[in-house]
């Protein structure tokens, strides 16, 4: 298994900035969905947590909010596994909708409980 983290004191040669989160999302692997957390992400790739047994160099398709990529399993060390994307994606779009669905889940669960905007 590859390790995930660069060793305490070694270099991270990353070529994007990545971005933590915590965002829902959907892999296919062999035509079938599964629902998964994307952990970081950046312009290359992301961090994906509760997948199905993954392996370097596995293609999956990720559908992240309203943007979908295909990607190839850099690492893995379950219950963690590393994407490399083949193109370069808008991570800002993804970012921002994060916050669009915070905000809707807030006006929702306000509404829902009879406070006014």
């Amino acid at each position: 298994m590859d390790n995930p983290k660069p060793a305490s004191g070694a270099r991270d040669n990353r070529r994007a900035a990545r971005h933590p989160c915590n965002i829902p999302a959907t892999i296919i692997v062999d035509r079938i969905r599964h629902e998964v957390r994307i952990k970081d992400v950046s312009a290359l790739g992301c961090c994906l947590s509760g997948t199905p047994v993954l392996e370097k160099g596995d293609e999956i398709i990720c559908e992240l909010r309203t943007i979908t990529v295909v990607a190839t399993i850099a690492w893995s060390s379950p219950p963690l596994h590393g994407a490399n994307f083949h193109r370069e994606i808008d991570v800002a779009q993804i970012l921002r909708d994060k916050n669009r669905s915070r905000f809707m889940n807030r006006r929702l669960a306000g509404a829902m409980a009879g406070i006014p905007e």
